[in-house]
């Protein structure tokens, strides 16, 4: 698991998208918890310095309870491989057909194409490399799925004997 506090990257808290300072970590009753820490300098109250933070709630490092039901693993917002992790168990777990997954990829496509529209041309550069890499698996597919109709098409009885010709 990447860890958020370590990433050499701008640290932005995934619930509010704001800069953090750095994550808290607290224990209860077994479990860890997790929160992103903002820092905005200090306060005298009352003839007192204080610390003027806030804390979003990132979650706990597993979802125990909710894990009884299923087993996807869910995870708080401190791991930030979560949903590539939920979408592969989802794949694996259901008897998704290839129809049903080429739909789902059109909508994340979709999806995709709109958020492009709103990217720096940095992110964008980053970005497009995995771009072409998915392209080409998608390629393939439609290459390997295109084979198939042609075989299917031309190995019926009538279509053999025309080809022999």
């Amino acid at each position: 698991m990447e860890r958020l506090w370590e990433r050499e990257v701008e640290r932005l808290c995934p619930r509010c998208g704001r800069r953090f300072s750095y994550i808290e970590r607290r224990e209860a009753r077994g479990r860890e918890y997790f929160y992103a820490v903002h820092y905005f300098g200090y306060e005298v109250v009352d003839g007192k310095v204080k610390k003027k933070v806030k804390k979003c709630y990132l979650g706990p490092r597993e979802y125990e309870y909710v894990e009884k039901l299923h087993s996807l693993g869910l995870a708080g917002l401190i791991d930030r491989e979560r949903f590539r992790r939920y979408l592969k168990e989802l794949l694996d777990s259901t008897e998704m057909d290839l129809k049903e997954l080429l739909e789902v990829v059109r909508e994340l496509a979709t999806r995709a194409l709109e958020e492009v529209e709103e990217l720096d041309s940095a992110r964008a550069r980053e970005l497009l490399e995995e771009a072409r890499a998915v392209w080409g698996l998608l390629g393939k597919v439609y290459h390997k799925l295109y084979e198939k109709h042609l075989v299917a098409r031309f190995s019926r009885k009538g279509l053999r004997e025309d080809l022999v010709r």
